[in-house]
């Protein structure tokens, strides 16, 4: 014990100074503050080791996509092309065709295989048969990292990083004007909110953009899409959590800011389809039926019976 009522008669004759008793008290109790966490942290730490493992286990892995030992250069033009391909119990021969320039919905009921369509064409897996080519070249036979600056793709769960909407976006494009980042963001449909914001592009996100609602998250993720330095883009579902008016807006908005870049959009809503070239219906993991907006109406088949379905069921 640092002190004890022994040292009273030290304060009385001035041995002791009263206020370096009371330092000596505090010094006692302030001792244990850098053990006291030690019982906690002991119980985390077999925890900690077995996540460890986890970890390292999934790091020493084998890539289900291997870059190839000699790999092509990713061709300066061309088509982005599915030719084919299955993936077993999800994909059973599709064939897809996506030119520079050219606007395609892929859309039908959850569960289709959509989102593992999209994901083929970044080689996030491989088909088990049949293929994609990007220029008539192989995915297979390209640099991944050379290929996902070719071909770039929002998934449903694009990450936002706890900064700035403003960094956010320049993560796509660092050189970015604020004209351009204004621009994409418009074409997401965000510029009444963002008009609304005291801080506007330099509002903070918070983590993994909780400050911001699923509709807005989806929507910014859009928006560094779009200021992407790609000749492809793929958004899987990025009006999820909007109001079809809002989804509209959106999807009409992203149509328009492809310019002369190929564009696959994802939907599970109808909703500003008629913006696009091309809209495919997957069902049962094939495509079965393509054609317009207008003429998929017309037509009265599965398109016609989606549109009449209320979203929630899609």
């Amino acid at each position: 014990m640092w002190w004890s009522p022994s040292h009273l008669p030290s304060v009385h004759d001035g041995t002791l100074a009263g206020v370096a008793l009371a330092a000596l008290a505090l010094l006692a109790l302030g001792s244990l503050e850098g053990v006291v966490p030690l019982a906690t942290t002991a119980r985390h730490v077999d925890g900690a080791a077995k996540a460890a493992a986890r970890l390292e286990e999934i790091t020493r892995a084998p890539s289900p996509t291997p870059d190839p030992a000699h790999p092509a250069p990713v061709p300066a033009s061309g088509d982005l092309e599915i030719h084919d391909v299955s993936v077993r119990g999800i994909l059973n021969g599709i064939s897809l065709r996506l030119p520079p320039g050219r606007r395609i919905a892929l859309v039908g009921p959850s569960g289709a295989g959509k989102t593992t369509l999209a994901r083929l064409l970044v080689r996030f897996r491989d088909p088990d048969d049949g293929s994609v080519t990007l220029g008539g070249v192989d995915l297979c036979r390209l640099r991944q990292a050379e290929l996902r600056r070719t071909v770039r793709l929002a998934g449903q769960d694009a990450h936002l990083f706890a900064t700035s909407i403003d960094l956010n976006l320049r993560v796509a494009r660092p050189d970015a004007t604020a004209d351009e980042l204004r621009a994409a963001l418009d074409a997401a449909g965000l510029g009444p909110w963002l008009d609304s914001l005291d801080a506007g592009t330099d509002t903070m996100v918070g983590r993994h953009g909780t400050q911001l609602s699923g509709g807005q998250r989806r929507r910014i993720a859009a928006a560094r899409l779009l200021l992407a330095d790609a000749r492809f883009l793929v958004f899987d579902e990025p009006a999820a959590h909007l109001d079809p008016t809002a989804a509209e807006l959106l999807q009409r908005g992203l149509a328009s800011a492809a310019g002369d870049r190929g564009l696959l959009l994802i939907s599970h809503t109808l909703a500003g389809l008629d913006a696009f070239d091309e809209v495919a219906v997957l069902e049962g993991g094939r495509i079965v039926e393509r054609g317009t907006d207008a003429e998929l109406r017309a037509a009265g088949d599965r398109y016609a019976a989606l549109a009449a379905t209320p979203a929630r069921r899609r």
